[in-house]
């Protein structure tokens, strides 16, 4: 295969290509759209994550709190925890424009959108190497391929996917054209919109640019490797005022390590080699119910075009053996099938797949080149499509046979989990591949529309019925989570208290502080504080033991009921609990909010410690309980604490239980704090101490924290990654302030390398014209 056929691509054709890719998705979407009467949503993370975390930033962009945010977990950094989710993309910035009430009713429209961009901007891709009708049935393989549909739950992940089309034309315009410029700003649009995915994008880019130029012709190429890679580094650098700010947010997560080891990091197991076969041969699925081979898994494991599958882009390395594309999809397919080099394209972060739309990418352009040449009767690539076709059905059919009839295990005698719908994606992916071969091979001179119309369809009909599966996963009408949204803003969270849930939808979807939340990006100051309650977090809080409640000041709590389950229960219209607020009713919900007045207030006064090594030794049931009674600090600290604090040791008290939290809570609203005010530059508040002492704050000891005593800055004692300071007898007027780290750094690096990359295009614009006069003024001279 040729480089690319540098050619301008009209207007109108990309025009055409958006036209049709936003029809097939609006096609896709109308049902589940109007099934929620505008309103839009799908199922776990999608609802729980994407929905309120845009509607809590815009209100924070809106309301300039970019600072710390007291509601993600037990507070984190703003930018930090969102740049992953939401910063970077274009279309938080657009549903900024809207009021965060609004989000529900824009999502269905920005999904269309999302999938007709997509499809756009491969079109502009694949006209490079093949013509405009196969560039657009080319576009729909893309944008609706099995990886888009399944992962749909991950509402960010389609802007990656949409513009990631963008680094290759700009980086083949750099290096077959000299163009200076497009590339770093395809670079910066990439590493704003998610870092996590700009890793692998970086690999794949720096292999695209040595197999397809590097390796075929080093001396016309090699100089070109300084050019691209100068490119490169000033797009993200021109971006460091979000991505500074995040990595060094993200390297405290304890998610980011390394799991591979020995063997492990060479051969996966046999169940996940199939369930890479199934991600290629069947469409997306709800992650959270996988109708075979794994029943449970969101890494993303999905890379089927509609239709086509696997065919096409086989048949290209049957007909076309040693062009740079084929090389780039074995290159693929070995990262897919080692585990350690699957591993490096998500930063080692867990076992993912997140990279695949970049195969499918190179699978779709493989399949407009046998598109073109089938189409206009090449007959070596007619044989190369019968040979696929014919592998593609006996592996398809090897793979269902294997799962139907041959048992698994003693423990699982059969890896099909949903009977029913795995029959019908079986269906599905026979009759595609059937279809297919068909329609290309049944005539001698086979017609393209009836087979694009094929592709259209299938491509509707299986993006609907991903978006249908995953509404029918949890149940609820989107009337119902919006509901609930709009009612729990009557919520009352008073400053310096905390809500006792972990429910994004009634915390961070109004900036209310909770005891935890669904989060992948929190403070990495908050692991330790689980930690020390050997308590694990991964993408979500832990259930709070007994005893957190009050040791963070959670004074509230939330008690919901959906109305129809109520009445089944037929629960007492009565109500006597004296610590009841206020009860909310709605059309779907009850809320009822409540309030415990014997939790005190963030930032009390502890007249005892212990050590952390101690805390070791304490059951894990009342760990909680004994970090209520005593200050648990680092056991490098225990001489400069011992002068204020007396040393509580565990062993030599009588032991404490969980009867003893309230109790304990109590005793601390006498040295709690007061007139506590906060906002996302940080806290302030008053401390009325009998004595000398250290006052506890349960907010994370993020490196961004500064503390003012009484005017003069102090030292933060950490404590299990939460903080305290010193106050002294009398009247103690305590302020953190927090600066976003790396912020200030990143902001002046961007705008260097914005000014930079100006100078860099303005001089190549420059040397352009120059050259090209030259030419025209010798031809003059000539003529």
């Amino acid at each position: 295969m040729s480089r690319a056929i540098v050619r301008a691509v009209s207007r109108k054709s990309l025009r055409t290509a958006f036209a049709l890719n936003f029809l097939i998705a609006f096609i896709a979407f109308l049902v589940p759209i109007a099934r929620g009467g505008g309103l839009m949503c799908l199922a776990g993370d999608f609802n729980s994550q994407q929905i309120p975390f845009v509607m809590h930033g815009i209100d924070m962009i809106k309301s300039g709190q970019t600072g710390f945010d007291y509601s993600i977990d037990l507070g984190s950094g703003f930018i930090g925890a969102m740049a992953f989710y939401i910063l970077g993309t274009p279309f938080f910035w657009i549903a900024s424009l809207f009021p965060s009430e609004a989000f529900m009713y824009l999502i269905g429209w920005f999904y269309v959108l999302k999938y007709a961009i997509a499809g756009t901007t491969s079109y502009a891709y694949f006209t490079r190497y093949s013509s405009a009708r196969a560039a657009l049935a080319g576009s729909m393989f893309y944008a609706f391929s099995g990886f888009m549909n399944e992962n749909l739950l991950f509402y960010h992940f389609h802007d990656v996917v949409m513009l990631f089309p963008l680094l290759l034309i700009t980086l083949d315009d750099l290096v077959e054209k000299k163009r200076r410029g497009p590339f770093i700003l395809a670079v910066a649009l990439n590493a704003a919109v998610n870092y996590y995915f700009l890793i692998g994008e970086v690999v794949f880019l720096a292999l695209y640019y040595f197999i397809k130029y590097f390796i075929p012709d080093r001396k016309k190429y090699g100089k070109m490797f300084f050019s691209v890679l100068g490119e490169g580094i000033l797009g993200c650098a021109a971006v460091c005022i979000l991505l500074l700010p995040a990595f060094l947010f993200v390297i405290q997560n304890p998610r980011v390590k390394m799991d591979y080891t020995g063997s492990n990091s060479l051969v996966f197991s046999g169940q996940r080699y199939l369930f890479i076969i199934k991600g290629l041969l069947f469409i997306g699925e709800v992650m959270s119910d996988h109708t075979a081979v794994i029943d449970r898994n969101f890494s993303s494991c999905a890379a089927y075009l509609p239709l086509v599958g696997i065919v096409l882009a086989v048949a290209y390395c049957i007909r076309h053996k040693k062009t740079w594309l084929t090389r780039m999809l074995g290159v693929c397919l070995v990262f897919a099938c080692i585990p350690i080099l699957n591993a490096a394209l998500s930063a080692f972060a867990g076992l993912y797949c997140r990279w695949y739309y970049i195969p499918v990418l190179f699978m779709a352009l493989a399949s407009c080149v046998m598109i073109d040449e089938v189409f206009t009767g090449d007959r070596a690539s007619g044989a190369a499509v019968d040979k696929a076709a014919i592998f593609t059905l006996v592996l398809t059919i090897s793979f269902i046979c294997f799962l139907v009839f041959v048992k698994w295990s003693d423990s699982t005698p059969s890896l099909i989990y949903r009977p029913v719908l795995f029959a019908v994606y079986s269906a599905v992916s026979v009759a595609g591949t059937g279809a297919a071969w068909f329609l290309m091979r049944f005539k001698s001179k086979p017609q393209f529309l009836p087979f694009f119309l094929t592709v259209c369809l299938f491509a509707a009909l299986t993006t609907a019925g991903v978006v249908i599966s995953y509404q029918l996963e949890h149940g609820y009408p989107a009337g119902d989570h919006y509901e609930e949204i709009r009612l729990s803003e009557n919520l009352s969270v008073p400053a310096g208290y905390r809500l006792d849930t972990n429910n994004n939808m009634l915390t961070i979807a109004h900036g209310y502080p909770g005891t935890g939340n669904f989060c992948s990006t929190v403070s990495g100051s908050i692991f330790r504080f689980y930690d020390a309650l050997e308590l694990e977090r991964d993408v979500k809080s832990p259930d709070a033991p007994e005893g957190m409640a009050e040791l963070v000041s959670a004074r509230y709590s939330v008690e919901e009921t959906r109305l129809a389950e109520r009445e089944e229960e037929a629960v007492s219209e009565t109500e006597s609990d004296d610590r009841l607020l206020r009860i909310m009713t709605g059309k779907y919900w009850e809320m009822k909010e409540y309030e415990d007045p014997d939790i005190p207030q963030i930032g009390f006064t502890y007249d005892s410690y212990m050590t952390l090594s101690e805390l070791k030794d304490v059951a894990k049931d009342v760990k909680s309980v004994y970090m209520l009674r005593a200050l648990v600090i680092p056991d490098e600290e225990e001489e400069a604490v011992s002068e204020r604090l007396e040393h509580f040791i565990p062993s030599e008290n009588e032991a404490l239980t969980t009867d003893d939290i309230t109790e304990l809570s109590r005793a601390h609203l006498r040295g709690q704090s007061s007139s506590f005010v906060s906002d996302s530059d940080g806290f302030a508040c008053t401390i009325e101490a009998d004595k000398d002492t250290y006052v506890f704050f349960s907010i994370p000891n993020d490196s961004g924290w500064t503390a003012f005593v009484n005017g003069k800055e102090t030292a933060i004692l950490d404590i299990c990654g939460l903080m305290a300071v010193q106050a002294d007898r009398g009247t103690n007027r305590i302020e953190f302030r927090y600066e976003t780290p790396g912020l200030a750094e990143g902001r002046i690096i961007t705008l260097s390398a914005i000014v930079i990359s100006l100078i860099y295009a303005a001089a190549g614009l420059v040397i352009t014209l120059t050259a090209s006069s030259k030419r025209r003024r010798k031809k003059s001279e000539e003529v």
